[in-house]
């Protein structure tokens, strides 16, 4: 199936499914996974809200058709604000740990979930990692140790989403790849350390928004077409 199809008929899907005014809050937006989440998000017919930080850099979204709100994932009050007085239908996850910050995935989870308490959402998608719950398995020990942490705090934040009763998706990342889209990256729901570029990763997240198939799911992203370690 071609891109142009495949989008076509998640166009389709989305006018049956979407409630008319309904936006996507992606947090992590202007990053480089998120940016492509964006983007596939638009162009499937999407309303989006992006969730920023006051110093984060929106140049990968020049130019697209999207609202942006200004807060700190690990602020309950700002958390909490971007939800109100918007039509919020579902929400992407897409924050990732940057080199000398803490950790902001468990307590981030956890102010989403306070602030999207007694709201009606169809769906919440979470990047997760390769390593965290049963497929720990995957990592070798020694790599293991040395991110034990962020894969711990990755599956506390599976949790807390499985525990608000939000119909789910976890899209667990392994080794990721700069490249642009293959067009060959697939999930899988058996633990898989898999190689798989962001474009594809963004792609595949977009496929599961409308898919009941993807409700209350554990996948693991891989691309059969890509070496393990990414080329430098």
């Amino acid at each position: 199936m071609t891109q142009a199809i495949r989008l076509a008929l998640l166009t389709l899907l989305i006018g049956l499914n979407a409630p008319a005014n309904a936006a996507v809050l992606v947090f992590g937006g202007s990053g480089r996974l998120g940016s492509e989440v964006v983007q596939n998000l638009l162009a499937a017919g999407e309303k989006v809200v992006v969730f920023v930080r006051p110093t984060s850099d929106r140049s990968k979204l020049d130019g697209m058709d999207v609202d942006f709100v200004v807060g700190d994932l690990t602020d309950s009050d700002s958390v909490k604000a971007a939800f109100e007085g918007r039509d919020i239908d579902a929400v992407i996850n897409t924050v990732a740990l940057r080199p000398g910050e803490g950790s902001p995935y468990v307590i981030g989870e956890r102010n989403i979930d306070a602030a999207t308490k007694g709201r009606d959402l169809a769906h919440m998608i979470l990047f997760s990692a390769t390593g965290a719950g049963d497929s720990k398995s995957t990592i070798p020990p020694q790599f293991y140790d040395g991110f034990k942490q962020t894969y711990l705090d990755r599956e506390a934040s599976e949790d807390i989403i499985k525990a608000s009763g939000t119909p789910y998706t976890f899209i667990r990342l392994g080794t990721v790849h700069d490249k642009t889209e293959t067009g060959s990256g697939y999930l899988v729901e058996e633990p898989v350390l898999g190689p798989i570029t962001r474009a594809d990763a963004a792609q595949l997240a977009v496929d599961c928004l409308r898919a009941p198939k993807c409700v209350n799911k554990t996948f693991h992203a891989t691309d059969d077409s890509l070496p393990l370690i990414p080329e430098e």
